[in-house]
Parts: structure tokens; C-alpha cells; sequence
């Protein structure tokens, strides 16, 4: 049986440069920012949960922010080569769950992300 993951506690300063990038990535994708602003309204996730495997990086980040302001339990994986660091800590202190991190070698499988989205 699966278990639910425990995340760890994200380093505050690796969290805050990941942060900085995510914001830099924020400013440059406009359309999320107007989604984001529209969904914190309108809430048209809220109840769900949504698992996604993407490259874990700023852009994805700002994604999982827009996700989340829609009410959406957020729940991620990546490949380990892709994996951001700074970025993993800063989603998971915004309360993201992140299952695959490039600290770890071996990823959890989509059918883990799939099951761990079920179990937030």
C-alpha cells in the first residue's frame, strides 16, 4: 500500500531563492498572472485535487501558484535531471507536495503521483 509521502522541511534560504525565481518567471507570464488574479475569485478548482509530471522549474512553479489560487490541492513530479532545487523547496513551503526532488535518485512513478493526489 502507498503511503503518503512526508515532505521535508524546505531550507528557508534555498526556499527564498527559489522564490526570487519564480517570481522573475511570474512577471514574464502574464497570462497566468490574469489567471491567477481570476481564479483566486472564482475558485473553479476548489475541492480538487490535480497531480501533474513537468519539469520542475520556475515556469512550472508559477503554474502550480495559479493552480493552487483556484483552490486546487496541488501535488507534482519531475525528473530528477530537471528538478530545481531552490524551486522544490519554495513550492513545498508554499504547500505544494512535491514527490520527486533532484536530491533523490529514484522518482516516484505518475501511478504514485496519481495515487498521492487522491490521498491530500
Amino acid at each position: 500500500m502507498f503511503e503518503k509521502q512526508k515532505q521535508d522541511v524546505p531550507d528557508a534560504d534555498l526556499a527564498a531563492q527559489g522564490l526570487q525565481k519564480i517570481r522573475w518567471a511570474e512577471m514574464h507570464q502574464r497570462l497566468l498572472q490574469r489567471l491567477h488574479a481570476q481564479f483566486s475569485k472564482t475558485k473553479p478548482f476548489a475541492g480538487l485535487n490535480i497531480g501533474m509530471c513537468l519539469h520542475v522549474e520556475p515556469k512550472t512553479a508559477v503554474l502550480c501558484s495559479v493552480l493552487q489560487a483556484g483552490g486546487a490541492k496541488v501535488v507534482i513530479t519531475g525528473s530528477p535531471g530537471t528538478t530545481k532545487n531552490d524551486v522544490v523547496a519554495a513550492l513545498r513551503h508554499n504547500g505544494v507536495i512535491v514527490v520527486c526532488s533532484a536530491f533523490r535518485i529514484a522518482c516516484k512513478t505518475w501511478v504514485d503521483v496519481i495515487i498521492m493526489s487522491r490521498s491530500v
